[in-house]
């Protein structure tokens, strides 16, 4: 896997060639005459091919709910994904998530043969065993060895390390500057600087040449996979990096003028001048499985030197800062700057292929695993970037996870917010859907939206800038759904720290501490913005300090439709019910709220969510309460209401539960069949004849709802 690094090591991904290396002989110095090509990379078109696999399965549907329909596709796909792997005989891949996920792939169908669950923190890298028994993942600055068939964690060493990989034997895990015993997680050999980001060592590709440059730079030791000193030799100058070819049988050291290419029996065989570098400091020499060439590659410049005719072969700008350079077999040559990635032929530089948003990847000898946006993974021929496994491009629809979903008034369109930014109108009967326009420079990451009674959709954007005390920019959007265009676009003055929806207005109260001013903007531009009471009434004086009265926005609160009645969790762990006309509390409960507040429909119950449980029914009118849901002992989120007040639904840790809201009773749940895949957010049609849920990798699923 290549991800990004303060310093990638390219040399310990080179593939091992079986071919055996050609001869050589001492070498003329002489710098070249001629001045050296630079290979621009030429255009190119992006191919795509498909497999056939069986479709996605249903999700596990029981009680008054039944499956109907799924739009998206889970299929070689994780969301949250992060690092990727692949066996070095093609046939497995692995994929590590930023939530401690990971999966491993049958690269010859596209299915996820395990997914694992490590309860642990994101997966920064992992590397997958030929065989597909054995994961190595480093995570949480540790590195820890998985038997995936199994799913149990064999054992866990505390080093920092990345780019991991098998060994060909199946018994060793290398890293830059670090050697595993698969067997019991022993650290056979550390670079004796004992830091990952020290280029004064390299490991071969079959993990059996160990060399390191010591005494500042002036000599060289070669040790073998045990830890055992082969030999010693001078280097004849004073190196800075060193690199070993994948066959283990050259070493190639770079000073600051020239690279120097040893047998590892300590023969000298090349001199070569390098020119044109930006920085000597940051420059890194590669031996590939092709004795006559050795690269050097900086910040700017990858430089290809034939060391049989003495002369520099070959030159490609890499304008990225340090991006990595991987030796994908014998003939060719991967270069990234995880925004593209190509492949090069070896002997003349020539551009093999071309792909854009190459962010993560990992390579064999004849296949690179590559994951393109929101975590959709792809199989490449190493040499000419044509598809070998694909899975079936996704209809039309967000490919991130989906965040809300809206519906109008009368139940003939809703719309989806996905994390991707992207905003998408549906026809519940037929599922087609086409995204709406993004508005210029208002990011939809953390916004809501509700529908108009004139049928438009408004949309209120919350972009955070920074810590808790530094607000939110929030901007007002209206779209005119039928013609896909955004009618009225206000920037909410100051850095409003709450601003929401209150029927067809929106309520703006920024930050304040002993002035709580409120704002009403008219959803319809109809009027002006207009300033309401402030809210200064100290909701308990006995409990605030008196020079600081909290705003109602600081709160948790919820009003009904008329803005009659609202009800407010204090500080001091009460929920509080306020007659806004006559400014007075008429009724409390004594739950603390630690989560959100929920109006049923027809304004007769408030459910109190606690983020892990359990849901709270009280009568609206007077707090008393009626019932408890009990279920899963971790978070709530997404919850939703029928809009006859009789169903309860919300998204938990086992999957999406329903309740009665008239006894509390469990009446349906939905069990999603990908581990890699889970509900994210639901809504009931207005009718409450459908339960709409959006998933983590962008699907929405269609189910029905029995009385």
């Amino acid at each position: 896997m290549m991800r990004q690094l303060l310093w990638p090591l390219a040399v310990f991904v080179a593939c091992r060639t079986p071919e055996a290396p050609a001869s050589i002989t001492q070498l003329d110095i002489t710098p070249p005459e001629v001045t050296p090509p630079v290979i621009t990379p030429p255009e190119s078109p992006q191919p795509t091919a498909s497999i056939d696999v069986v479709p996605d399965p249903a999700p596990q549907v029981t009680g008054r709910l039944s499956f109907v329909s799924r739009h998206g596709t889970t299929l070689f796909r994780q969301g949250d994904l992060y690092s990727v792997g692949i066996s070095r005989n093609a046939q497995f891949g692995a994929t590590g998530g930023n939530e401690g996920v990971f999966a491993v792939w049958d690269l010859r169908t596209a299915h996820a043969l395990h997914v694992i669950d490590t309860g642990q923190g994101p997966i920064h890298d992992i590397a997958i065993s030929d065989d597909g028994k054995w994961a190595a993942l480093e995570q949480d600055n540790s590195v820890r060895l998985w038997d995936v068939e199994h799913g149990t964690l064999r054992w866990t060493t505390h080093e920092i390390t990345a780019e991991l990989r098998f060994a060909p034997d199946g018994k060793h895990i290398a890293s830059p500057g670090k050697l595993f015993d698969v067997a019991d997680g022993r650290m056979i050999w550390q670079t004796p600087s004992n830091t990952f980001f020290d280029p004064d060592f390299a490991i071969s590709d079959d993990a059996t040449v160990i060399a390191g440059l010591v005494d500042k730079g002036a000599s060289i030791e070669i040790r073998d996979n045990t830890d055992k000193l082969l030999r010693t030799f001078p280097a004849g100058t004073t190196g800075r990096q060193i690199a070993v070819s994948p066959t283990g049988d050259r070493i190639g050291v770079l000073d600051q003028t020239d690279l120097h290419v040893f047998t590892t029996s300590g023969r000298l065989i090349a001199d070569h001048p390098v020119a044109g570098l930006r920085a000597r400091e940051s420059a890194y020499p590669m031996l590939g499985a092709d004795p006559r060439y050795a690269f050097v590659w900086d910040k700017k410049n990858l430089i290809a030197l034939d060391v049989v005719d003495h002369r520099e072969a070959w030159r490609a700008q890499r304008g990225h800062f340090n991006p990595p350079v991987v030796l994908v077999n014998a003939t060719t040559l991967l270069m990234s700057n995880y925004e593209s990635c190509s492949a090069r032929r070896i002997s003349d530089g020539t551009e093999l292929w071309h792909r854009d948003h190459c962010e993560t990847f990992s390579t064999s000898q004849s296949a690179m695993l590559f994951a393109r946006a929101r975590g959709v993974l792809e199989l490449l021929d190493a040499g000419t970037g044509n598809p070998k496994l694909a899975a079936p491009p996704p209809p039309d629809g967000p490919i991130a996870q989906i965040a809300m979903i809206a519906f109008s008034l009368d139940g003939a369109r809703f719309a989806t917010l996905a994390w991707d930014d992207s905003l998408w109108l549906w026809d519940p009967k037929t599922l087609a859907g086409h995204q709406l326009v993004n508005p210029p420079k208002a990011p939809l990451t953390n916004a809501s939206m509700k529908f108009l009674g004139d049928g438009s959709l408004a949309v209120l954007t919350d972009e955070r800038r920074g810590g808790p005390d530094a607000g939110s920019r929030h901007v007002l959007l209206r779209y005119d759904v039928d013609h896909n265009a955004i009618t009225s676009t206000r920037e909410l003055d100051g850095a409003s720290f709450s601003a929401q929806f209150f029927g067809e207005r929106v309520i703006a109260e920024p930050l304040a501490e002993h002035d709580c001013p409120r704002t009403a903007f008219d959803l319809h531009d109809r009027a002006a913005p207009k300033q309401l009471p402030p809210w200064k009434e100290p909701l308990h004086s006995a409990i605030y300090p008196e020079r600081w009265v909290p705003c109602r926005g600081q709160a948790i609160h919820i009003s009904t439709r008329d803005e009659k009645r609202m009800f407010i969790a204090t500080a001091a762990g009460k929920l509080e019910a306020w007659d806004v006309a006559k400014r007075r509390v008429v009724a409390t409960h004594d739950e603390p709220v630690d989560g959100k507040l929920i109006l049923a429909p027809d304004e007769r119950s408030l459910l109190v969510i606690h983020p892990h449980g359990p849901v709270v029914v009280l009568d609206a009118k007077d707090l008393h309460e009626l019932r408890r849901f009990e279920g899963p002992r971790r978070e709530y989120t997404s919850p939703a209401i029928s809009s006859d007040s009789t169903l309860f639904a919300a998204v938990t840790p086992d999957g999406l539960v329903v309740w009665s809201l008239a006894d509390g009773a469990r009446v349906a749940t939905v069990v999603l069949p990908s581990k890699l895949d889970s509900v994210t957010t639901v809504e009931f049609s207005p009718d409450g004849t459908t339960l709409w849920a959006g998933t983590s990798l962008g699907c929405l699923l269609e189910l029905r709802v029995s009385p």
